[in-house]
């Protein structure tokens, strides 16, 4: 095989296998062609000239890697296995790899594994469904919910994205803000599906190697799992078992709030620019990830850190309450926060008063953030 498919295909593999057992950094040859799994997910690309046609084989990651460091570009790379021993149910076998380094022919023996010994698992095969064809709009969208899931994988829904077919939508919270795509349409997606953000990230770093689109299939019976192609690719991954929060009822009747506004998105992106430039009220919290944001709606739309402020360009309304009402909303809610909303494209802003979250829309996205306590 050219040593550029391995130059492909090796930085995924590593991705995938960063952090696991290890058990599993190893790189499976098989008839199928290159498989890498982290018992949770598995990748395989196949090879016209797979090497394990007879008998298959793996070997270290890294050792493979090390070996590969500067091949020469274009170089062919030659694999020979030979099984040496059985102990304990496992096959050992000496792998022979040889390449052209600076011009010269150079071979390596590395310590391998023959495949199908039972202690590593076999690649899995995909359902005989209709896949249902993700675009690069829906691809991207998912890729922009990653940004707003929880850091945390042990809280395994917030890590996720939920893909619901019925709404033809995706959604992502961590438990204070909330990200909603809308408009899809998938006729072959019956369930909803809940993906880990890891698994998207994945997807992502495999599409910028192999552009366009993706051919999903979800598990018909057994254990949740789902099934992407995407040009040469297959990944094959667990996705989360449990009930996705029911976001939609934290989605408040837009029409109904008390203050709006308008901006288009070259003002949103000044926004954007211009908001982490104003100094923090105390000094000591720097960070914009605990700076307090405040908005005010006052006829005109005002966003302020301490006592500076910036006017955005915007068409507002306002409904009062009756009464009594101030003629005005005053909210705080996370700097970071709101500043991720700006950069994702939402052009509308609806606000009721500082303990209600607060509303930002986009073209087929809202996003909800909840306040933050002013005193």
């Amino acid at each position: 095989m050219a040593s550029e498919v391995l130059a492909t295909v090796l930085p995924v593999f590593k991705r995938l296998l960063r952090g696991s057992h290890p058990m599993f950094q190893q790189v499976s040859f098989t008839a199928a062609g290159l498989h890498a799994t982290n018992c949770e997910t598995e990748v395989v690309y196949p090879l016209e000239d797979a090497p394990g046609r007879k008998q298959g084989f793996r070997v270290p990651l890294a050792h493979l890697e090390r070996f590969l460091e500067g091949t020469d570009k274009g170089s062919p790379v030659h694999f020979a296995a030979t099984l040496t021993s059985w102990s304990n149910e496992t096959v050992t076998a000496k792998v022979v790899v040889s390449a052209t380094k600076r011009g010269v022919a150079m071979s390596s023996e590395l310590l391998g594994v023959g495949e199908g010994d039972g202690s590593f698992p076999p690649i899995s095969a995909l359902p005989a469904t209709v896949p249902q064809v993700f675009d690069e709009t829906t691809q991207k969208a998912l890729a922009d919910c990653v940004a707003f899931t929880s850091a945390d994988p042990t809280r395994h829904l917030m890590h996720s994205v939920a893909i619901d077919p019925k709404n033809g939508s995706l959604a992502a919270t961590d438990g204070r803000r909330l990200q909603v795509f809308e408009g899809f349409h998938w006729r072959h997606l019956r369930d909803s599906l809940i993906v880990p953000s890891d698994l998207i990230e994945l997807l992502g770093v495999i599409a910028r190697k192999s552009p366009g689109i993706w051919r999903v299939r979800p598990s018909v019976t057994g254990p949740k799992r789902i099934w992407v192609s995407l040009g040469p690719w297959t990944v094959a991954a667990r996705t989360e078992e449990g009930v996705f929060p029911n976001y939609r009822q934290v989605i408040p009747k837009l029409e109904k709030r008390r203050g709006h506004a308008v901006f288009s998105r070259t003002e949103a992106k000044r926004l954007a620019e211009v908001i982490p430039l104003m100094p923090p009220a105390n000094f000591e919290a720097k960070d914009d990830a605990t700076r307090l944001l405040t908005i005010t709606l006052n006829g005109e739309l005002a966003f302020g850190v301490g006592n500076n402020k910036v006017t955005a360009t915007a068409t507002t309304a306002y409904q009062p309450r009756g009464e009594g009402d101030p003629g005005y909303v005053f909210v705080g809610v996370n700097q970071r926060f709101l500043l991720d909303a700006l950069e994702a494209g939402h052009t509308e802003i609806f606000l009721e008063d500082e303990l209600s979250p607060v509303v930002l829309r986009g073209p087929g996205r809202l996003h909800v953030l909840m306040p933050l306590r002013l005193e």
